[in-house]
């Protein structure tokens, strides 16, 4: 009897999915108020900022000249549709964002950071440095690169684990 009360026993807090989910939550909210109060960004306005202006710097996005689309930022962000579409309109209405119409369909257009939100994320990312500096100044180099690693590793097998 004690072997089948072991293998059903279960504590969320140690599955790993539920780990992973609620160690991302905590660190994106703790990140937020670093942004959120001087920058007035939300979470999806960050992640877009970012994707974004790493996409303009070639840092193996799949930016394309005209810029990325909503529905690839919804992709590249793990964001939803809706949540992609409102955060889109607030940054339009901040003036971070400009569409670029594409040069082969002119009914299509692509996403790019304007001269302010370029302004922006050059301001964001020193204190987001120094912020994750800070955050895994706890791990020793050893551990922060095997974390990494592992990280790693369990992306590749998810991933080639989904469905195409």
């Amino acid at each position: 009897m004690m072997n089948q009360n072991m293998e059903t026993a279960f504590s969320l807090h140690e599955f790993l999915a539920y780990r992973l989910m609620a160690t991302a939550q905590q660190t994106s909210y703790s990140w937020s108020l670093q942004y959120a109060d001087e920058f007035g960004l939300t979470v999806p306005e960050w992640r877009i900022l970012a994707t974004l202006a790493e996409a303009k710097q070639g840092n193996n996005s799949p930016a394309i000249e005209a810029g990325i689309t909503a529905k690839r930022l919804g992709e590249l962000t793990l964001m939803d549709k809706s949540k992609v579409s409102r955060a889109l309109k607030l940054m339009e209405e901040k003036q971070l964002v400009i569409k670029a119409t594409n040069g082969k369909d002119k009914r299509a257009y692509g996403l790019l950071l304007s001269a302010a939100g370029r302004a922006m994320f050059a301001a964001i990312v020193p204190k987001a440095k120094a912020w994750e500096r800070q955050l895994i100044d706890v791990l020793s180099a050893s551990e922060y690169r095997d974390f990494m690693r592992c990280l790693d590793k369990l992306d590749a097998h998810i991933k080639s684990a989904l469905p195409d």
